[in-house]
């Protein structure tokens, strides 16, 4: 084989990284003495192996580390003849498999980070849906509550318990002409465990419930003509059919 056969089939740079056959590495060798200038040429490969591995160079693990050297020391007991270029294919095969090491592990620690960079991301956008969603449920329960204000068909009755803080009770805007009714709740305490607000109307001296109310702000409830007076008691979970008077928090006049 002509020299310019084998730097054409690249087996010069095949040789280098010990993957050639014996067949090959003996065209090789016999090439190698006939031409001095392959030997150069040889040369500038290994220069620039070695150029690349040390630009990529990685802390190797203990364990890989000490085989790489393990391999180098058995070469370095080869005849002469042969020990030379197996000893530099040796080490650049094992430079190379540090390098590679090093990329697959740099490929790694990059995934991750671009993992975890996506995962904070996530997080950060379900927050922003959920404030989001937040802010638009506060704007509409605003725009609600200015509707029902400004409307001259309900009346107001504002309920206070006296046992709870300054700021906290609801108000019921109620529409004997269109028999409709709403309930806003103004920071009223949660209820107790198991237990419920729920509101009634006293007609004709009967008190009858008008519906249920927890943490929604705003509540429609039911809207009975003749009500005299609007209570809220404090029930077991789901409501009651009759009121439990002595858990009457609030009540007023209509």
């Amino acid at each position: 084989m002509t020299k310019e056969e084998i730097i054409e089939r690249g087996l010069l740079e095949q040789y280098v990284l010990g993957l050639t056959e014996e067949e090959e590495n003996t065209l090789v060798l016999e090439a190698l003495e006939k031409h001095p200038e392959l030997r150069e040429y040889l040369d500038r490969i290994e220069r620039t192996m070695e150029s690349i591995a040390q630009q990529h160079a990685i802390v190797p693990p203990k364990d890989l580390r000490n085989k790489t050297f393990k391999r180098i020391a058995e070469s370095e007991k080869l005849p002469v003849s042969v020990s030379n270029g197996r000893l530099v294919r040796d080490i650049l095969g094992g430079i190379l498999g540090l390098v590679l090491l090093g990329s697959v592990y740099y490929f790694y620690q990059a995934f991750e980070r671009s993992n975890n960079d996506l995962n904070s991301k996530i997080v950060e956008l379900d927050k922003l849906v959920q404030d989001c969603s937040q802010k638009d449920e506060k704007l509409t329960v605003s725009a609600r509550l200015i509707e029902l204000y400004e409307s001259e068909n309900y009346q107001k009755y504002t309920l206070k318990p006296s046992s709870t803080p300054d700021d906290s009770g609801i108000t019921v805007f109620w529409d004997d002409n269109q028999n409709k009714a709403y309930l806003y709740n103004q920071s009223m305490p949660k209820a107790p465990v198991g237990k419920t607000y729920q509101i009634w109307a006293d007609v004709d001296k009967v008190m009858i419930p008008l519906g249920i109310f927890g943490e929604d702000p705003i509540s429609e409830i039911k809207c009975l003509k003749r009500a005299t007076s609007l209570n809220v008691t404090i029930e077991p979970a789901g409501g009651s059919e009759h009121p439990t008077v002595e858990n009457l928090i609030m009540s007023i006049q209509v």
